[in-house]
């Protein structure tokens, strides 16, 4: 990290050593952020039509070592005209926080700066976590990104670049408030309801998962999640329907998002089933949400039986399926479980443990093209 100088503390004793030499100190009051990895890569909408831009936005700082308790201020991320190499976050010097004096005092240069960034198409929040090669909690973090980073100033990490990163870490260092995929996790099943995440989140005391607008976005991805699903479901379904596993399908949640269950399956005999489908981006023990309506339609034993698909550990157009079949009885079972309730009240949903459904089968991995024969199937 060569920008010290952003950090007040770090720019007053510059100028104090410059002026000792009889020297002009560096006025640089701001964080380069390299044009080719902060727009390019990030924000390539941030440019406009060439002119300078400039973005308020808050800035919230982590670290170094185990700090936790974040700074949030205000700064802006600006550009000189005409494709500049360099963007600036810049604005008024850094001080230290009135909760903790002397916490950049101890940053030197060849310190790292890890920025988690948010936004789009443009930026609107900035996050940073300070690494220092002098912190006992940062060393390990120290070797790992700069082996990452090389002799750049700047790059973009993968997300599986990141988590290894985080793995080195301990369960309570900042770098987790910017990636660690369990708590995001959690966050996206806090964000549905469930009260297991909800409880790990206030004990891992995540400050920018608690927000109103974490929650929102949480909510989002949850369904952006249950849709990439459905979608992998829908070419798994192809692929059977390819090799006469069955005659014919539909996808109805597609058409209708509020249907109680997802597809349909004519099988060879004639036969019609529904699939009511649960995704997640955990593992197969992750719970799983039921509608009481979800939950209704399954038990009517008038209408054809609802198999229960769960897709596991889904990314990027792979994940893994398991199916327990016909739900019919223990759909009956939670519905004279709440009977007793009385009238006007009707629980919205259930959250359901895997282990009560226990006649699942497990299909195995299954991607966007998938081949049939790939696919295997354990008991």
């Amino acid at each position: 990290m060569s920008d010290l100088t952003f950090f007040e503390v770090q720019y007053r004793r510059q100028q104090q050593e410059a002026k000792a030499k009889n020297e002009h100190g560096s006025k640089q009051k701001g964080i380069n952020l390299n044009a080719d990895v902060f727009v390019d890569i990030a924000f390539p909408a941030a440019r406009g039509d060439g002119t300078r831009q400039r973005f308020n936005l808050p800035l919230t700082i982590y670290g170094p070592g185990a700090r936790r308790e974040p700074q949030v201020v205000t700064r802006k991320v600006i550009s000189a005209a005409g494709g500049a190499k360099n963007w600036r976050l810049n604005g008024e010097l850094i001080p230290d926080p009135d909760f903790d004096p002397g916490r950049y005092s101890g940053l030197t240069p060849g310190d790292l700066a890890v920025f988690g960034l948010e936004g789009d198409p443009t930026p609107t929040a900035i996050y940073i976590v300070l690494i220092s090669w002098s912190e006992a909690d940062d060393q390990t973090l120290y070797e790992a990104l700069g082996n990452m980073l090389g002799n750049r100033s700047m790059v973009m990490l993968a997300s599986a670049q990141m988590e290894a990163v985080v793995d080195l870490a301990a369960s309570d260092h900042p770098i987790r408030e910017l990636f660690d995929a369990e708590l995001d996790l959690s966050l996206e099943e806090a964000a549905l309801g469930s009260p297991e995440a909800e409880e790990r989140l206030r004990r891992r005391a995540s400050p920018r998962r608690t927000t109103t607008e974490a929650m929102r976005a949480a909510r989002l991805e949850a369904e952006a999640t249950g849709l990439r699903g459905e979608a992998l479901l829908n070419e798994w379904l192809r692929s059977q329907q390819t090799t006469a596993v069955i005659s014919d399908f539909k996808w109805i949640s597609e058409e209708t998002p509020l249907n109680p269950w997802d597809f349909e399956v004519t099988e060879p005999d004639g036969t019609l089933s529904r699939i009511e489908l649960k995704t997640t981006k955990g593992s197969f023990g992750t719970p799983f949400h039921l509608s009481q309506s979800e939950v209704a339609y399954a038990a009517d034993a008038t209408a054809p039986k609802t198999d229960l698909y769960r897709v596991y550990e889904i990314s990027e157009g792979v994940g893994k399926l398991a199916i327990s079949e016909d739900i019919r009885e223990f759909a009956r079972e939670i519905l004279k479980s709440v009977a007793g309730l009385g009238t006007g009240i009707v629980p919205e949903s259930y959250l359901v443990d895997v282990s009560r459904l226990g006649n699942w089968r497990h299909v195995g991995e299954i991607s966007a093209h998938d081949d049939p024969d790939d696919t295997q199937t354990s008991p």
